[in-house]
C-alpha cells in the first residue's frame, strides 16, 4: 500500500517560520516556540492535543511534517491571524 502525499501550500513552511521569527518582535529557537504553543493548545484543547517539539516545528518549517489543524490554529492564534475553516 501506497502512501499518499497530501496537498499542502507551497509557502506554508515559510510562513510558519516568518511567524516564529516576528513572535513578539523577538527570534526564538524552535524548541523555545514549541514550548509556547504547547501552552497555547493545552489552554484552547484541555484533554487532547498532538505531541510538539523542537523536531516538529523543525519539519513544519521544512514540509516534511503535515501541520494538524490545531497546531496551525495555535500559530494563527499567537500571530494574531484570522483563519477561515
Amino acid at each position: 500500500m501506497s502512501k499518499v502525499r497530501s496537498r499542502r501550500p507551497k509557502f506554508l513552511g515559510s510562513k510558519l517560520k516568518s511567524i516564529r521569527d516576528r513572535y513578539k518582535g523577538s527570534s526564538l529557537i524552535q524548541e523555545d516556540f514549541a514550548s509556547i504553543i504547547k501552552q497555547c493548545l493545552k489552554a484552547e484543547f484541555a484533554e487532547s492535543y498532538p505531541e510538539i517539539s523542537r523536531e516538529y516545528i523543525s519539519g513544519y518549517e521544512r514540509g516534511t511534517r503535515t501541520v494538524p489543524p490545531v497546531v496551525l490554529l495555535a500559530y494563527a492564534h499567537l500571530a494574531n491571524i484570522f483563519v477561515e475553516v
